[in-house]
C-alpha cells in the first residue's frame, strides 16, 4: 500500500507517494491544487519557440530550409508517405535545435560568463546532435529527391 505524505515546497503542494522502496519516492500532483491550463501550457511552449525562433539564427536556417523543402517536395508532387519522412527528419533537426538551444542557455545561466572546459563539452557534444540530425536530414532529402529530379532530367524535350 502507498502512504501518502503532503508537503508543501514553493506554494505548490507534492504529494509524495511511497512504495515499499522508500529510496525512490514519486512526486505526483495533489488533488486540489491548482492545475495549469493546457492553453496555458501551450502558450508557454508557443513563447519558448518564438524566442528560440527570433533569437537563434541557426534555427531561422533550418526552418526556412525546411519550408523549402517542404514547397520543393509538393512541386515534384512527392508521395504522401515520403512527405511524411521528410516532415520527421525536419521536425528532429528543428528539436535538436531547440535542445541545443535550452541547455546552452542553462548552462550559460549556471555557470555565467566563466569558462569551464566541461561546459564547453557539453555544448559542443549537444551541438553535434544537431550536426548529426542534420546530416541526416541532407541524406534523407537526397535519396527521396534523387528519384523525381531524376524523372524531370529524362523527360523527352
Amino acid at each position: 500500500m502507498l502512504a501518502i505524505v503532503e508537503m508543501h515546497a514553493e506554494r505548490i503542494n507534492i504529494c509524495v507517494y511511497r512504495s515499499k522502496c522508500k529510496r525512490y519516492p514519486i512526486l505526483l500532483r495533489c488533488e486540489g491544487m491548482n492545475k495549469r491550463r493546457l492553453l496555458t501550457s501551450f502558450k508557454f511552449a508557443l513563447e519558448g519557440l518564438i524566442y528560440a525562433f527570433k533569437t537563434q539564427r541557426n534555427l531561422q536556417i533550418h526552418i526556412t530550409i525546411g519550408f523549402l523543402v517542404i514547397l520543393v517536395a509538393f512541386l515534384l508532387k512527392v508521395s504522401l508517405p515520403e512527405i511524411i519522412i521528410l516532415l520527421l527528419t525536419i521536425t528532429l533537426v528543428i528539436v535538436c535545435e531547440i535542445v541545443n538551444t535550452a541547455i546552452e542557455l542553462s548552462l550559460d545561466v549556471i555557470n555565467g560568463e566563466k569558462y569551464h572546459p566541461l561546459v564547453k563539452i557539453i555544448k559542443d557534444v549537444v551541438a553535434a546532435s544537431v550536426l548529426l540530425s542534420s546530416i541526416n536530414a541532407v541524406i534523407v532529402g537526397s535519396i527521396i529527391f534523387v528519384r523525381y529530379i531524376g524523372k524531370i532530367i529524362s523527360k523527352p524535350r
